[in-house]
């Protein structure tokens, strides 16, 4: 859930910046959105989607200090733990 939610970042994060990557982002995200609803069922449903929404939300503030954040030394720290997120989310998949 926690990889959902931040690949949806990324993507969104990509799409506002146009850098390209959106497209193989929205791949990534939607794979693992598949596996997610394969896990998922009625019981653990809302913790499943505050699980994501959380992570989402999150991951964006991560992207906006990146990218707009006016501490560079800040800046580039959470670039890199954003890379490192996504970087694991992505390894996981490709396991």
């Amino acid at each position: 859930a926690v990889c959902t939610g931040r690949l949806s970042a990324e993507r969104e994060h990509s799409w506002l910046m146009q850098d390209g990557q959106g497209d193989a982002t929205q791949t990534r995200r939607d794979a693992r959105a598949d596996l997610l609803t394969a896990v998922t069922d009625a019981d653990n449903a809302l913790r499943v989607y505050a699980l994501r929404i959380n992570a989402k939300l999150a991951h964006s503030s991560l992207l906006t200090q990146a990218s707009f954040g006016p501490d560079r030394a800040q800046a580039e720290r959470a670039r890199r733990l954003a890379k490192a997120h996504v970087a694991g989310c992505t390894a996981f998949l490709l396991a």
